[in-house]
This record gives C-alpha cells, structure tokens and sequence, in this order.
C-alpha cells in the first residue's frame, strides 16, 4: 500500500510480529522517505497519506497515525514494550 501511494519500493520495518491468534494494537512501523519526497509534502500530507494508505490495506488493518521520526529511530530497537492479548 505504501508504494503504491509514495510511487517507489517502499521497505517497511515492524516493531514485532505477532504469533497465530494474537492480535497486534498500536504496532509501530517505520520506513525511510527520500529527501525529495519529503521536501514536496503538502501541508496535509499526514492525513493525505492516512486516507491514501487505508483505502489500500484490508479493513482489518488500519493505519492509525503517520508522523516524522528521529533520524535514529528503530521500530524494533526503539520499542519500549509489548502486550500480548490472547
């Protein structure tokens, strides 16, 4: 879905993954964006990017929050904790 909306190959990093029957809330991802791209970006571009994602992605599966991070920022290094409901 995210390259299909930002128009390159998009290589996306998840903070876990979840085992069969556990189901994810709040799952951080996160994805490089190049330097051209991002100086482009509307003013809107979070929810523009929100909507666009969504309507891509199973309703099962939500993309709740788009934001810029640190450059040091790590999905699966970054994470402070996990909670698993069965």
């Amino acid at each position: 879905a995210l390259s299909l909306v930002l128009g390159y190959d998009v290589f996306c990093v998840g903070a876990s993954r979840t085992d069969a029957g556990v189901h994810s809330r709040a799952q951080a991802v996160h994805f490089d964006v190049p330097a051209e791209l991002a100086a482009l970006r509307p003013a809107d571009w979070q929810q523009r990017w929100e909507r666009d994602i969504n309507k891509r992605l199973p309703m099962d599966i939500r993309v709740q929050n788009v934001c810029d991070a640190p450059p040091d920022f790590n999905a699966v290094v970054s994470a402070v904790g996990k909670m698993y409901s069965y």
